[in-house]
């Protein structure tokens, strides 16, 4: 991939479970010459989840500065100015934090969303496609699959730029993608 200057400003990258959102965002980041920055939402919690972040991180490599905040408001991408990009993963799983940390939701989300649209940095938001699966049988679930399509709807509409990654493919539903 060649490296470009014209950033989007609010990047959504949506799509199933390991359908390669992961590989694919880290590589569109690494396209540009600004700072990056990691922000991770997920808690090492188990062995697995452990052995997810640690891969993740080996393959990102060392450019990188890391903010870990799974509870964030966003207030973290008022620091940050045009001249850096912000990756941040992942939206479902900072949802479940909140949903499981029992915050007030609405007001949780409000100030994300307003801190998100008045940040200067270019951000690149990592989330899973809630859409494409079944109906969960259990109320926690439906909950949180609709908290999470009404967020990727919210996100999708104030970004420049929808990737949706298919078996590690992108497809814009919004925007183009930088040449």
């Amino acid at each position: 991939m060649q490296n470009y200057s014209e950033f989007p400003k609010l990047t959504l990258v949506t799509g199933g479970i390991s359908s390669g959102k992961s590989l694919w965002v880290e590589g569109f980041v690494k396209r540009s010459d600004k700072p990056r920055t990691y922000l991770a939402t997920a808690m090492p919690l188990d062995d697995e989840l452990n052995e997810k972040i640690r891969h993740h991180q080996e393959r990102r490599g060392e450019n990188w500065q890391l903010l870990e905040d799974p509870f964030t408001d966003g207030s973290v991408f008022l620091k940050f100015g045009k001249g850096d990009i912000i990756l941040f993963e992942c939206m479902s799983t900072w949802l479940g934090n909140l949903l499981h940390k029992k915050v007030d939701l609405e007001v949780h989300l409000n100030n994300f969303l307003s801190n998100l649209a008045a940040s200067r940095a270019n951000i690149v938001i990592v989330s899973v496609e809630s859409g494409s699966g079944v109906i969960p049988m259990d109320k926690t679930t439906r909950a949180f699959v609709k908290e999470l399509g009404d967020l990727n709807r919210k996100i999708a509409e104030i970004s420049d730029l929808a990737i949706l990654i298919t078996a590690g493919l992108p497809l814009a539903i919004k925007g183009h993608l930088p040449s």
